[in-house]
């Protein structure tokens, strides 16, 4: 360095001599006389010894003219003597490369972030901070490759890390309960580090635990589970609690009934269907019921040849059916025949002597022989016969209301 500085200051001074040589051929002899020639000539120029002196005194005093490699200038601070010179530092260097993080500045930042690429030169300079949730981890003792992880013990930052469990799996677990080897089971607690206790069949199952998936599945069933949950019963299986199938979207369609489309759903015993019927089907009657044709059922149980000489009638539905009158046990004392009922219905029992008097007979031949009406005893016992039940829909008094109807069914 000090060498260059010597070169360049000497060219200076040889300038400054060619130049005064370069006057002669320009000046008069006179003039000439009065001119001096290097080096006699006192001009004020100091020796190189006092040239390079500067130089030195910067040198000496740890500026520098060329910074050493992993230094660079720092400008601020330059030589009083020679501004040429200026002190050099490791740390200019760094911010003039662009590593101007300290490591604490990243630090400052939060647990999680880092100092990223350092300064060369060795120094606590880097480039950047980044975030590091696994080193964090690492650092606070938080491994990855745990053969069971405690998941009470994560790392906050990375829960994929997290401390080693050492205790046996289904520590701490519930009664009848563990963590492998009842996998169908309800979750019902958790292990001494957080992994699920299932619980295992049982012998008897809480209450309201009953029912069997069939018995829970709706569709004809009538019923839906209550509920996710179940009880693994040692025989029965799973066991759930159950609740009536809403069948949101059906109806009970109680005015004319449903139509029978296959869509339909129960809620409990009680069908629903998607679709009802605006009025009864042809041929239906009373409350939209399959009229009755079962001739039997309807008292019709006797052949033509057996009615033969009485007042009889043929079945609407089979012509080879028929009902025929049968004498009174009694020899003509209806009352006691019959017990004073008309068709069976008590209602004209308490006007039996209006029958008499106004008919000149009991209410019950005034029931048959008037109305028409077949024998409601017969016609009871056919019904019963069959497996029916025989239902009195309303009972008239013919004494009061001769035109009322009297109306029975076989259910």
């Amino acid at each position: 360095m000090k060498s260059t500085m010597l070169h360049m200051k000497s060219v200076s001074a040889v300038s400054i001599a060619t130049f005064t040589a370069g006057l002669s051929v320009f000046l008069p002899s006179s003039v000439l006389a009065g001119i001096c020639f290097l080096p006699d000539c006192e001009l004020g120029i100091p020796d190189f010894d006092d040239v390079n002196s500067d130089s030195s005194w910067c040198e000496d005093n740890g500026y520098y003219f060329r910074c050493p490699d992993g230094m660079a200038p720092d400008y601020s601070q330059t030589c009083s003597r020679d501004e040429s010179y200026t002190k050099c530092t490791a740390e200019q260097y760094c911010k003039n490369k662009g590593y101007t993080k300290s490591s604490q500045s990243c630090y400052d930042l939060g647990p999680t972030w880092y100092p990223y690429q350092q300064c060369p030169n060795g120094l606590d300079w880097y480039k950047e901070c980044r975030q590091d949730t696994a080193q964090a981890c690492k650092d606070n003792g938080y491994v990855n490759n745990c053969s069971r992880p405690d998941k009470t013990e994560l790392c906050e930052w990375n829960p994929s890390y997290a401390k080693c469990c050492n205790d046996t799996p289904s520590k701490n677990c519930p009664a009848n309960s563990k963590v492998t080897g009842c996998e169908s089971g309800a979750v019902v607690g958790k292990d001494s580090c957080g992994y699920d206790c299932r619980q295992c069949c049982q012998t008897t199952c809480p209450s309201g635990y009953n029912y069997t998936d069939a018995q829970t599945s709706g569709g004809t069933t009538g019923y839906i589970k209550d509920g996710t949950d179940y009880c693994d019963h040692c025989t029965r299986g799973k066991l759930y609690k159950r609740k009536e199938n809403p069948c949101t979207g059906y109806s009970t369609c109680s005015s004319y009934g449903g139509v029978d489309n296959g869509d339909y759903c129960y809620t409990g015993n009680t069908k629903k269907y998607s679709q009802c019927r605006d009025g009864c089907q042809n041929g239906y009657i009373e409350w939209c019921s399959a009229p009755v044709t079962n001739c039997v059922t309807l008292g019709y149980s006797q052949t033509s040849s057996a009615c033969s000489g009485k007042p009889a009638v043929a079945c609407p539905f089979d012509k080879t059916k028929w009902y025929c009158e049968e004498e009174d046990a009694s020899s003509g004392n209806d009352s006691v025949a019959t017990s004073g009922y008309c068709c069976g219905y008590s209602g004209c029992s308490a006007n039996e002597s209006y029958c008499q008097s106004n008919y000149g007979k009991s209410c019950y031949r005034a029931c048959r022989e008037n109305r028409g009406e077949p024998d409601c005893n017969d016609m009871q016992d056919s019904c019963r016969a069959s497996g029916g039940t025989p239902v009195f829909q309303r009972c008239n008094n013919l004494g009061y209301d001769a035109g009322s109807d009297s109306l029975w069914r076989c259910e």
